[in-house]
């Protein structure tokens, strides 16, 4: 089955960021080794019967959330599999789990004094320190850490004074503000060339 699961990752990370494609593997992975154990080793042995029995063990062990998200990756592997020629019958179309809401945490906004100090935190003399207080800014300008994590030099515009985060299938321009840019500049002149040992790959 494991074939088949590289198959349909192989054809995802055309179109999804890396992140995305690191969680597919795992909950494939975790999808595969529960059948593995039970002696079915191709997806196209498994039915819809034994695909409820599957999620019904993950409500008892995963959070809501993990269980939904486990399901919509079995649903469109098995899209894939039919698409592709490989299944004649998708098994996942024909079985209706519904698993408890997850609850959703109310996200907690930051004071403007609070953020100040997270900003003050890093050593502007230290190369590292001018390195996070550049990534600290990106993330004030609205970069996600998801995003940040992914970033090439060849996203940054100082020209312009933008960043085009491109770690997703949707890519999206960030505007910096002075403040913003001044940070990177520092450390790209002052900090980057002590850190990186090939200038031309990453930040």
């Amino acid at each position: 089955m494991m074939t088949s699961c590289e198959r349909f990752l192989a054809e995802l990370k055309k179109s999804s960021g890396k992140n995305t494609c690191g969680a597919y593997e795992r909950d494939l992975r975790a999808f595969s080794e529960h059948f593995a154990a039970l002696g079915v080793f191709s997806a196209c042995e498994i039915d819809g019967d034994l695909l409820r029995e599957y999620f019904d063990s993950l409500s008892g062990v995963c959070a809501p959330s993990t269980v939904n998200r486990r399901i919509s990756v079995v649903r469109s592997f098995y899209k894939y599999l039919v698409l592709s020629g490989e299944c004649e019958t998708n098994p996942a179309a024909s079985v209706s789990f519904k698993t408890g809401s997850a609850a959703k945490k109310k996200a907690k906004s930051l004071s403007g004094k609070m953020i100040d100090v997270l900003l003050s935190q890093p050593d502007p003399f230290d190369p590292k320190g001018r390195r996070d207080r550049a990534m600290l800014e990106l993330c004030s300008a609205g970069v996600r850490v998801t995003e940040l994590v992914e970033l090439k030099l060849s996203n940054l515009n100082l020209n312009k004074a933008a960043l085009v985060c491109d770690s997703s299938k949707r890519p999206r321009v960030v505007s910096l503000y002075p403040k913003a840019l001044k940070l990177i500049e520092e450390y790209l002149v002052l900090s980057r060339p002590r850190l990186i040992k090939d200038p031309g790959n990453s930040w």
